[in-house]
């Protein structure tokens, strides 16, 4: 069956063009921290993040950074501030909040510490995670052309990840 999906996928789905179809993939806390423990892996720069969605789109984050070791530990609130607009702007935007005044300069201080990988920048208390990229470097970019909606919600212990695609 993978091995038919995957020619379909080399001829552009054409024996299944206009299938649509619609999901909601719920992520518990758990879950989202082992995704999260599996991508910070490769970074020299944060040790741990330990993220738990809550109600209303809201996410608590404790983060601790490997560098600068002086730092302690920071308990970050984060807000989705704007869902991916499919096609044109395939980016979700959080913002920072709590962190006392620290949240305005989490931009700046990410970026002299390059702490952030591709597909993920920093404008002061805006984080954009650009879906794009981040499914490109996972070799699944091509999926973001068949896609007309994606919404990312909370509820209290889990991430759901609405999506609405079609194959054209």
């Amino acid at each position: 069956m993978l091995e038919l999906i995957a020619q379909q996928q080399r001829i552009g789905f054409t024996d299944v063009t206009g299938t649509e179809g619609q999901a909601t993939i719920r992520l518990t806390d758990r879950l989202l921290n082992q995704i999260i423990a599996a991508e910070l892996s490769r970074s020299r720069a944060i040790r741990e993040v330990q993220v738990r969605a809550m109600s209303g789109d809201r996410f608590s984050v404790h983060l601790v950074l490997a560098r600068p070791s002086f730092l302690p530990a920071l308990n970050i609130g984060v807000l989705i501030e704007r869902q991916p607009a499919l096609p044109d702007s395939p980016v979700l935007v959080l913002k920072l909040t709590g962190a006392g005044g620290l949240a305005r300069f989490a931009g700046p201080a990410a970026a002299f510490l390059n702490v952030l990988p591709p597909g993920i920048r920093m404008t002061g208390d805006l984080v954009h995670l650009d879906v794009a990229v981040l499914l490109q470097q996972r070799g699944i970019g091509f999926v973001l052309q068949h896609m007309d909606d994606l919404r990312v919600n909370t509820e209290e212990g889990a991430v759901r990840i609405g999506l609405r695609a079609r194959l054209r």
